[in-house]
């Protein structure tokens, strides 16, 4: 029998960096926010940022990157080979309407990603192309 993982003390500081991360870069974008309001947010140690991402960009790019290998998963999952048309049609919808939900459950990343588009999507477009390419 296979026991379930308990997320280690260690995971649950990461992700508390990466929530207090998307909030603050959709807030203020990445040159706006410091690792020290970030450390504050996540109540965490400022070495943790160094520690987990390497620096404040690298978490930056951490927040781009859960979210699109989130919805690579929902893609392969939906989009996966279909035998009708009726069935390709109705996984396209959900695809959409996935993408749509994402967009409502998510609004600090799509902030963050707006401000990566108007920017010209320097970094989303680097963690794009390595994560879902």
């Amino acid at each position: 029998m296979r026991l379930a993982t308990v997320p280690s003390e260690k995971d649950d500081r990461r992700k508390a960096l990466i929530l207090a991360g998307r909030k603050l870069f959709a807030k203020r974008g990445l040159d706006g926010t410091t690792v020290r309001d970030i450390a504050a947010e996540a109540e965490a140690s400022l070495c943790l940022i160094s520690y987990h991402f390497g620096s404040k960009e690298g978490l930056y790019r951490a927040c781009i990157e859960e979210f699109a290998l989130g919805r690579m998963e929902v893609a392969k999952s939906i989009l996966a080979p279909v035998s009708t048309t009726e069935e390709f049609k109705q996984r396209l919808k959900l695809f959409i309407d996935s993408l749509g939900a994402s967009h409502l459950d998510q609004p600090d990343i799509q902030k963050i990603l707006q401000r990566e588009l108007d920017s010209g999507f320097p970094i989303a477009r680097e963690v794009f192309e390595k994560t879902l390419l």
